[in-house]
């Protein structure tokens, strides 16, 4: 069967499988996959060279695949890891029309009903064009990969290098699928002796803006920093607002100097990165009251090209300090103003609120209680455990306990790391590694003629957040101690293993499926691309990195 027409058969297979990220199809479509790769003659051979590995330190019952494929033309400790997501965003976008968000074709004709711009109508009606929760990201991609390991297996006979295929879980949450991955992987190459010298990852790519035609490889990824504001106020009564501070108000200055700001854009090798964005924004009323909100949390994406944790931090700190000196000046502008109307005098209202990080509260807190706090810090991140918080709210729950333990009250904003580090990745054309992979992807277009019909773009930092952020790492140890640091579920909750990574660093490219509006209802996949260019440029790829 051709190639192409395989491609889109199992990619829709796939889509069927309803995999959200925490439910249980995101453990069944793990044991589809395995079930399908248990049934090849080379793992009926060698069973020992595939595994459903249960995750670690996880709070549900979930897989990764992992293969392994030896070649028998040459012996080499060389290696490719080609990996991929098996799980997908949820589906409460598609309101009323839920039940067809994992069935590609009948979804399609219920969208032809609906009103929608000139361009997407142009999408729905032509066939080449194909819709469906994680068709995009990243069901195609994933199905490449499959059908590449199916092939090389076939003939395995003919194949010099090796491979480890990873499908891995949770990719749309915390990560843990490769996070629980890795150790495993170096384990497998170390009893076969294998080492690791590059990565393929399929995930999805888009348009970059309106009106681009252009298809991607990317020699590297972007990284993610979750910078997160916990922002203390002064309550009052209604009736006299100036008496109080309202962290709200502090904290929309705050969202007003990030949010959309090409100042805080992270460029390296001539790519600018997507400026920061708020994902939530919180205060912690929970009922009705006439008294102004004590506290507020603000976080933000902070796309991640070069900048290492010690100067995200120092600019994250510079962005709270400019905000919080523009909150008390208009603060103090409308108070002045209230009073003139008023005929009553003015006062300073003396605010100043207090930039601190996490690290200084919790040093704070020590010289406060004694050195015995440490101790009581970490009952408390093991006690945290037990209310099965999300990774945010565990970090948030952690701030505000050490919050509480200072004698200083007073208004202040304190930062923290809200969530994980994904590092950022760029390769090297001076490093002999990188150049061998980013030979073999460029020569595969070639060998293939892609850009016959297709303008191909090359660029370093993949945009979308992906696990591949974990197969290499570029952070000097002072930069890793101050996110550590400032990362409060390190401590107990989630803790990235750094010098696995640098044991494990290799090179890491994305080859993947072609569409548009990932994560939104009308998710969709250009097929031309996607399985007719996408899965021989794959496999060419791997072919030409190990002819190389």
């Amino acid at each position: 069967m051709d190639l192409a027409v395989r491609a889109k058969e199992l990619s829709l297979q796939l889509v069927q499988a309803d995999s959200v990220v925490g439910s249980p199809g995101e453990a069944e479509i793990a044991k589809l996959i395995e079930k399908r790769l248990r049934n090849l003659p080379y793992f009926k051979k060698h069973p020992d060279h595939l595994f459903l590995q249960e995750t670690s330190n996880d709070d549900r019952l979930r897989y990764n695949v992992i293969a392994l494929a030896l070649g028998e033309k040459a012996k080499s400790e060389d290696t490719l890891l080609i990996l991929g997501h098996l799980d997908t965003v949820g589906i409460d976008d598609y309101q009323n029309l839920k039940e067809f968000a994992f069935d590609s074709p009948a979804l399609k004709e219920k969208l032809k009903g609906l009103n929608f711009s000139e361009e997407i109508k142009k999408d729905v009606e032509d066939p080449n064009w194909l819709f469906g929760r994680g068709l995009l990201d990243m069901k195609a991609g994933l199905a490449a990969q499959i059908l590449a390991l199916e092939d090389i297996v076939a003939n395995i006979s003919e194949f010099s290098g090796n491979l480890v295929f990873l499908a891995e879980c949770d990719e749309e949450d915390n990560s843990r699928g490769i996070l629980s991955a890795l150790p495993f992987i170096e384990e497998l190459t170390k009893k076969h002796r294998l080492k690791l010298t590059g990565s393929i990852n399929a995930d999805y790519t888009a348009p970059r803006y309106t009106g681009d035609d252009s298809r991607y490889l990317y020699y590297g990824t972007v990284g993610k920093q979750l910078p997160a504001f916990y922002i203390v106020g002064k309550e009052t009564h209604v009736g006299d607002p100036f008496a109080g501070l309202d962290p709200n108000f502090v904290a929309s200055f705050l969202i007003k100097e990030l949010n959309y700001n090409p100042e805080y854009c992270d460029i390296a090798a001539d790519e600018v990165s997507t400026p920061p964005i708020s994902l939530k924004l919180q205060d912690f009323k929970t009922f009705y009251t006439v008294q102004t909100n004590l506290s507020t949390q603000v976080y933000f994406n902070f796309a991640v090209h070069a900048l290492n944790a010690e100067e995200i931090i120092a600019l994250m700190k510079k962005a709270a300090e400019k905000a919080a000196r523009e909150a008390e000046e208009v603060i103090q502008e409308r108070f002045d103003r209230y009073c003139q109307l008023n005929r009553i005098s003015k006062r300073k209202l003396d605010w100043q609120i207090r930039i601190l990080s996490y690290q200084d509260i919790v040093n704070q807190a020590i010289k406060a209680k004694g050195p015995e706090f440490k101790k009581e810090l970490e009952q408390k991140a093991e006690d945290l455990l037990k209310e099965n918080l999300d990774l945010r709210e565990y970090n948030l729950a952690m701030v505000q306990f050490v919050w509480k333990q200072l004698p200083d009250q007073s208004p202040a904003i304190v930062l923290y790391f809200g969530s994980m580090y994904y590092p950022a990745i760029a390769l090297d054309r001076e490093i002999p590694s990188h150049h061998k992979l980013i030979r073999a992807a460029e020569k595969a277009v070639d060998d293939l003629k892609v850009e016959e019909k297709y303008k191909m773009q090359k660029r370093f930092f993949f945009p979308y957040i992906a696990d591949s952020s974990f197969l290499s790492l570029n952070d000097d140890e002072d930069s890793l101690k101050a996110y550590v640091e400032n990362y409060p579920a390190h401590l107990k909750y989630q803790r990235t293993d750094f010098d696995l990574i640098n044991r494990l660093s290799m090179p890491v490219i994305n080859i993947g499926a072609y569409g548009k509006e990932a994560h939104q209802f009308l998710e969709r996949l250009d097929a031309a691309y996607s399985f007719g260019v996408v899965p021989p440029l794959i496999q060419q790829t791997i072919k030409n990195f190990f002819e190389n």
